[in-house]
């Protein structure tokens, strides 16, 4: 993967390009307005004033075919569009766009985008699952079938290893990894060290585990439902793929 190029840097585009920066990555900024790339200048590795929708512009930052380019223009449909066609012309083949609408995304498909984003839905489902479901942290759907969710382990399940749980004949799903939320010695497990909140799951979980409730489970959901309780407060958080 090469360079990152963000297209239009409102609200949505100038915080998606200063995050890929701080990320360690090279980022382009473009927008017809000089005060929003001043306002990014010192939050990317450049940032250029031009109108995207002339062609020529387009070409003279130099994007070249294994770039990742974000077009966010707002409101602005028809100059998404063109943008993404010219894009398209240029050969990149990695074209992520900001839409406003079903429509607005199913238009932009055809012509070419390879992922349109509508972050107001995005996070209005998530939201609907964390004021429906109290426990949930996390939720990120990854196909129709599909989705990753980090919530709230309940009560019953602490201190219980998997193979007691018996959570894939019980709910029809496995567990993927584990981790903890604070530093110290695993009393179950001599010498492991948990892991401290925001890490990623450092190993896959064993059946004779028990887990206690600072600890993280990621696991799969394949068909049956699962009624998740309201946990305590002293518990953390578990995650799980979840099939819809």
């Amino acid at each position: 993967m090469g360079k990152f190029v963000v297209i239009g840097l409102g609200n949505f585009g100038h915080y998606l390009a200063k995050s890929l920066y701080e990320e360690g990555k090279e980022v382009i900024g473009v927008d017809r307005y000089k005060e929003r790339v001043q306002r990014l200048a010192e939050s990317s590795s450049y940032a250029m004033a031009g109108d995207a929708t002339d062609k020529s512009i387009l070409e003279s930052i130099g994007i070249e075919k294994d770039d990742v380019v974000i077009v966010s223009l707002g409101d602005n449909i028809s100059a998404s569009v063109l943008v993404t066609l010219y894009l398209k012309d240029l050969d990149i083949q990695n074209i992520y766009v900001k839409i406003i609408s079903e429509d607005h995304g199913r238009v932009l498909e055809k012509i070419g985008a390879s992922e349109v984003i509508f972050p107001e839905r995005d996070l209005a489902k998530k939201m609907a699952k964390s004021l429906t479901s109290p426990n949930f942290i996390e939720y990120l759907p990854l196909t129709e079938e599909y989705t990753i969710v980090e919530i709230a382990p309940p009560k019953e399940f602490v201190g219980k290893t998997l193979s007691e749980l018996q959570m894939r004949n019980k709910y029809n799903i496995s567990i993927l990894a584990v981790r903890g939320l604070r530093s110290g010695n695993d009393d179950h497990e001599p010498g492991r060290r948990l892991y401290r909140k925001g890490q990623r799951y450092p190993y896959s979980p064993r059946k004779t585990r028990r887990y206690r409730d600072d600890q993280r489970l990621a696991y799969e959901k394949t068909k049956k439902s699962i009624r998740l309780l309201h946990a305590p407060d002293e518990i953390r958080s578990l995650a799980f793929l979840l099939s819809r």
